[in-house]
């Protein structure tokens, strides 16, 4: 924060350009740490006591190969439905964990576009992945796991840039990876590993940036998801829908 001392002026014109600059600074320095996450995970309870009360609503955002063709919405609508308490409880304590954690790390627009990035991209392997003419093609998909393992691979890239010890967050992938193919479990194995792979990608796109000034950074960022967006597009339209 901008604090003035021997030599510098206070600048009282509210309107002015470093006016502004300091109220977005003291607005920033109050807007917590993890500000992100706990809106994610407001807005995840949000969508599913409005789906308790009227279980229509969640036909209209749950992902299905089928549907989303017509409906693109749906790549991002459903990461914020789950199918019952306990896959929301799982989803929102693992995104707590992981996400109060990341989020100071990298900032919050960084870490927003990761987290919405992952969602996309696990939808878009359950495409890549599905049969268009079996039952994969008609079954529905919900949950914030796509995107929450996407954190996960984020996470990884900074723990590695930062030369943190991995054994204990590998052992943590290896076993939730395990379950996930697990025939029984009822999880969408291809919206965990589409959604780590993206969150992978992204961040390390956004680490090999971080030498730079903070004016070419955010370029960088910019180009990064807008690069990385149009990818996930092209590969759905061209691969996963012709």
């Amino acid at each position: 924060m901008d604090v003035p001392g021997v030599g510098e002026t206070r600048d009282s014109g509210g309107g002015s350009a470093g006016g502004a600059r300091r109220r977005l600074t003291v607005f920033s320095e109050h807007w917590p740490r993890a500000a992100v996450t706990m809106v994610l995970i407001a807005a995840c309870v949000g969508v599913d006591l409005v789906t308790r009360v009227e279980g229509s609503i969640g036909s209209y955002l749950v992902f299905m190969p089928k549907l989303s063709e017509q409906e693109p919405y749906r790549f991002l609508a459903s990461a914020f439905v789950h199918a019952n308490f306990w896959h929301l409880l799982l989803n929102m304590y693992v995104l707590w964990v992981f996400g109060s954690v990341l989020e100071p790390v990298i900032g919050h627009a960084r870490y927003l576009g990761i987290y919405l990035l992952s969602a996309v991209a696990g939808n878009a392997a359950v495409i890549l992945t599905a049969d268009p003419l079996g039952n994969s093609w008609f079954t529905a998909t919900v949950g914030a796991s796509g995107a929450v393992f996407g954190l996960l691979g984020a996470q990884l890239v900074v723990a590695r840039v930062s030369g943190a010890d991995l054994t204990g967050f590998l052992v943590f992938i290896a076993l939730n990876a395990v379950i996930s193919l697990s025939p029984d479990s009822g999880i969408s194995w291809q919206s965990h590993a589409g959604g780590f792979v993206a969150g992978v990608v992204a961040m390390y796109a956004f680490s090999r940036a971080r030498v730079l000034s903070p004016e070419k950074r955010r370029i960088v960022d910019v180009v990064a998801f807008a690069a990385l967006s149009e990818t996930l597009v092209v590969v759905v339209a061209v691969w996963g829908y012709s």
